[in-house]
């Protein structure tokens, strides 16, 4: 899935997939001047509590949510998640 953060004429894309080949759950952060940070997690749970404090900083930081996400057609688990 992918979230879009607009502050200002600035825009940060929040990517949530899951990794098939490592079994791991990834959040990709692609910030306006280009860098791009990637986190993994081995469950959902660690997963929920990133993007829960990612989510928090962000709105700190004066970040609006700009749409709905988007659904990404490859980024789904096609083997068992780790719970």
């Amino acid at each position: 899935m992918l979230w879009f953060f607009e502050r200002s004429d600035e825009q940060i894309e929040v990517e949530t997939r899951f990794d098939n080949t490592t079994l791991e759950y990834v959040v990709i952060v692609r910030r306006p001047d280009h860098q791009e940070e990637a986190s993994r997690f081995k469950d959902s749970e660690s997963l929920r509590v990133r993007l829960s404090k990612l989510t928090q900083e962000l709105e700190a930081d004066d970040w609006l949510t700009s749409g709905p996400p988007v659904l990404l057609p490859d980024g789904w688990p096609n083997k068992q998640p780790p719970r």
